[in-house]
């Protein structure tokens, strides 16, 4: 599987919101997202600078992720099981025995034939998995949209009706959200799973180069960590943990979307720092020393300073900020960082990761 010259992939989601592209847009020169089944819908807008990567060369295999997909979703109709969170969770929780209720039910089903090829099965498991993720962040999607949409209402009705009491405003403002994102799920949600599942299928994929795995969550990076330090002896402290704020600009997100063009149109023009900023970026990425430097710092401070004159108020609150962190472990291989969160697939796919050098991760956020 062939990567870009800037090997930077979404990790473990596979799939952005529309803010997301956007903050991406801004901080990175390019992003790949793995295709488990549909490709992630990318904005027009957004087109050449995103791409999605099958994770199967066979099609044979997309089609057999499908066939799972819609038996999990059947079942979770039928049982009752209170959405697809539920069926998630049931469907992969891990009984004493250690085999999960997929590979049972597949079984039962006779889904899968007595000779099935153990490694395919693994990887449509990992697939079936994270594409029932990406519809539950699909539907957090929609809901998020419902949310802006309820902001520009409440615009339209403070400048048809007038001046409103503050405080009547909040109460409708509140009695609206509420309805909107009660119900709301978390893209943190099976985190580590995810994680697992995700590092599972690149594993199947045989990256010949390496990549840096790029998130949107900053408990991404925490399970990261978590998965370090939870490592006692001599091998963890083998391990040189080094994390760095690479770049904080105002929220592109925030801009109106008529800004947010022209943001995006002027890349082309002289003197616009952001691809200065990429190439900082991927020289942090090559040599992780330099993520302290000042070329890195000066990029991230002209493009801050940029991306501001795009906004009609300023953008200078930190909660309107997006942000570019890096994690660099020293030592600690994607194969080492399989083998701490699938066990199952390290053991089929043992040393697949291992020439990958150690791990970089990225969070925007």
């Amino acid at each position: 599987m062939q990567f870009p010259d800037f090997p930077f992939i979404l990790f473990p989601h596979t799939t952005l919101s529309e803010a997301q592209f956007r903050r991406f847009s801004i901080l990175l020169p390019h992003l790949s997202m793995l295709q488990t089944l549909r490709p992630a819908p990318i904005p027009e807008w957004a087109e050449g600078q995103f791409e999605s990567i099958p994770a199967f060369a066979k099609e044979e295999m997309f089609k057999r992720v499908e066939a799972y997909r819609k038996g999990v979703q059947d079942m979770a109709a039928i049982q009752g099981t209170g959405g697809m969170l539920a069926a998630l969770a049931n469907e992969w929780e891990k009984p004493e025995g250690g085999e999960s209720r997929f590979s049972i039910q597949s079984t039962l089903k006779g889904m899968e034939s007595e000779r099935a090829d153990p490694e395919e099965t693994l990887l449509i498991e990992a697939a079936v998995f994270l594409e029932l993720a990406k519809d539950l962040d699909e539907q957090e999607m929609e809901l998020e949209a419902d949310g802006k949409r309820l902001e520009r209402l409440e615009d339209e009705f403070r400048s048809i009706l007038g001046a409103v009491d503050e405080e009547e405003m909040a109460e409708l403002r509140d009695v609206a959200s509420y309805a909107i994102t009660s119900d709301k799920t978390s893209i943190s949600f099976m985190l580590r799973k995810r994680m697992a599942q995700w590092l599972r299928l690149l594993a199947g994929m045989e990256p010949k180069e390496s990549v840096v795995l790029t998130a949107v969550t900053r408990e991404a990076l925490d399970e990261l960590l978590e998965a370090i330090r939870s490592r006692s002896g001599q091998e963890s402290g083998e391990w040189k943990i080094t994390e760095t704020a690479l770049a904080a600009i105002p929220d592109p997100a925030r801009l109106e979307p008529e800004d947010f063009l022209k943001l995006r149109t002027s890349r082309e023009d002289a003197g616009n720092p952001i691809p200065s900023l990429w190439k900082a970026i991927g020289e942090v990425v090559r040599d992780p020393q330099l993520a302290g430097g000042i070329a890195i710092q000066s990029a991230a401070e002209a493009c801050s300073r940029f991306v501001s004159g795009f906004f009609k108020t300023p953008a200078t609150v930190v909660e309107e900020e997006a942000r570019l962190t890096m994690v660099h472990i020293e030592n600690f291989t994607h194969d080492a960082f399989q083998r701490y969160i699938d066990k199952p697939g390290f053991e089929m796919w043992e040393g697949a990761l291992s020439h990958l050098g150690p791990v970089t991760m990225l969070c925007v956020e």
